[in-house]
């Protein structure tokens, strides 16, 4: 009966390193969590990767994700020791029902229920959404708004993955990374090593890596060790509510992919979508630098993964400017484009072209003890690129040099970290970033770059401390000014100390901010909860 498999699979997984925020065949799962189905198959199978279907219902309260009366249709996915996993993560609170059908008898048409409680991790609230009250920004499933400060670290994942060359832990590195107020990491699923991280040792060079995703040279079967320190990766991220940017594929890291479109490439791809889609972090990027391969896959690969993910993950593709045009509208839900130069003009047309989130995932590269890439800068000159992004509506991805690609330089807290953590600390403390909009037709401030809510709120910022003129519309109730510095942080209300009805009026950031390179000036409602420091 499958009770009594069920209780085995129980027994078997109850063994393992599993975060608490993923519930094997529990009674109970917290909402958005990942709810696992696990298993026991007793008929052998030559090749378990391939050779056996198996596929669960979940339905619960709202009866699916899309509203129907059909319910969450997953694919599952072999996950050792014969047995097989399906996953979800409830949406609704009260009992949910999972049935199975599977090409082996034994896996066949099992049932069961769980109960999901409102028994969440503090920090997990559900999978992103386009805010339909402004749809350049994200919400969670639950409601919270969701300020986007991404950082690249494309070999996060070979961290732990072989413990005699680590050169740190992943929660240490993550521990680190709080220091920049980053919420999201751009990730690769696999990469083997680049072209540029040779010359230093291991550790702290991470690649290549002796584990990759495949069993040796089959690639029609998978190292399971590799797939389940990624579960623990996703999970560990998760419960730190940050946002996993995942890139299926990357290709100029040297990477023996599986032939493109073949069964193996199919294998691939499926199992990447219904392993991990439960995760309510992931934001789905079909790959690291698209342009290298031909549209003709990504025309094939971006409707497979629509079809397989049955959580509406959001989808991206690592891209440049006026490219993939069709993809970008048809199935995207994130603009990610990589751009070197005029950062504010690219984000302000794709802010414009696109009803969806934009960031630039790739502009400067901060330099550090080490030298990876040949390329790198100094923060100080990166603010402004950083700032003119933000300020088109836009958001972006911090790359660090020594912990960008697969080298990995452990306890680096460098300056570009504070910078950004400034910049997420004031847009989620003293602003309602998610109604703020760009000038995008630059007449509001007569120098530098602003966004604005017009009555209610004004961010401008000007890469230098020279007066300019903002023009202002308050007709209902008068605004008060407040100043902060990006580098240090500093935050005071204007010396003038007036208030400003709708006009235009000249500002000078020397009168409050002495020691500013460049400044950020916000106009915002007196009563605006905003405590000053």
């Amino acid at each position: 009966a499958w009770t009594s498999l069920l209780a085995l699979a129980v027994m078997i997984v109850a063994t393992s390193a599993i975060h608490a925020n993923i519930h094997i065949n529990t009674a109970t799962s917290g909402m958005y969590e990942v709810y696992q189905v696990s298993l026991l198959a007793s008929e052998p199978v030559t090749n378990p990767f391939t050779d056996v279907e198996f596929n669960a219902t979940f339905n619960g309260p709202l009866n699916g994700l899309s509203g129907d009366n059909g319910g969450i249709k997953v694919q599952g996915f072999y996950n050792g020791n014969q047995t097989y996993a399906a996953r979800v993560a409830c949406n609704g609170l009260g009992t949910w029902v999972w049935t199975t059908t599977s090409s082996l008898k034994s896996l066949n048409n099992q049932t069961g229920t769980f109960e999901c409680t409102n028994d969440t991790h503090p920090n997990i609230h559900g999978g992103l959404l386009i805010d339909q009250h402004n749809h350049h920004s994200f919400v969670y499933e639950d409601g919270t708004h969701y300020w986007m400060m991404a950082y690249e670290c494309d070999w996060f994942y070979a961290l732990e993955l072989e413990e005699d060359s680590t050169p740190t832990t992943q929660d240490e590195f993550l521990d680190t990374l709080a220091f920049g107020g980053y919420n999201q990491i751009l990730m690769n699923v696999y990469a083997n090593y680049s072209g540029w991280g040779k010359s230093v040792p291991r550790p702290p060079r991470l690649a290549p890596t002796t584990n990759t995703p495949w069993l040796g040279d089959d690639q029609s079967r998978f190292n399971l060790h590799y797939w389940q320190h990624l579960d623990d990766t996703l999970a560990r991220m998760q419960a730190r509510g940050i946002v996993c940017h995942l890139m299926i594929t990357v290709w100029n890291k040297n990477v023996n992919w599986p032939d493109r479109l073949s069964a193996n490439d199919d294998l691939y791809w499926r199992t990447v979508i219904n392993r991990f889609q439960a995760f309510s972090n992931i934001i789905w990027d079909m790959s690291k630098e698209a342009w290298r391969i031909e549209d003709s896959y990504w025309a094939n690969r971006l409707p497979l993964v629509a079809a397989l993910d049955a959580h509406s993950r959001p989808r991206t593709m690592h891209s440049r400017w006026n490219t993939h045009e069709d993809f970008k509208h048809k199935y995207f839900q994130l603009i990610s484009d990589q751009q070197h130069s005029v950062y504010h003009q690219h984000i302000q047309s794709v802010y414009a072209r696109y009803e969806m989130p934009v960031a630039n995932v790739e502009f400067l590269y901060e330099m550090g003890p080490i030298l990876t890439y040949n390329q790198e800068s100094q923060a100080d000159d990166m603010r402004p690129a950083f700032w003119s992004i933000l300020m088109g509506g836009g958001y972006a991805a911090w790359y660090y040099g020594p912990t960008a690609w697969d080298v990995i330089l452990p306890n680096q807290v460098p300056p570009g970290y504070s910078q950004c953590r400034r910049a997420i600390d004031f847009f989620t403390s003293r602003t309602q970033y998610w109604n703020l909009v760009p000038d995008l037709n630059n007449t509001i401030t007569s120098d530098g770059y602003a966004l604005s809510r017009p009555e209610y709120e004004y961010v401008i910022y000007v890469n230098h401390t020279n007066p300019f003129k903002v023009a202002i519309v308050a007709d209902r109730t008068p605004l008060t000014a407040t100043w902060m510095d990006p580098l240090s942080g500093q935050i005071l209300p204007d010396k003038a100390g007036h208030n400003y009805s709708t006009g235009s009026y000249t500002f000078n950031a020397t009168s409050t901010l002495r020691n500013a390179r460049d400044a950020v000036l916000h106009l915002h409602l007196a009563t605006q909860a905003i405590a000053l420091t």
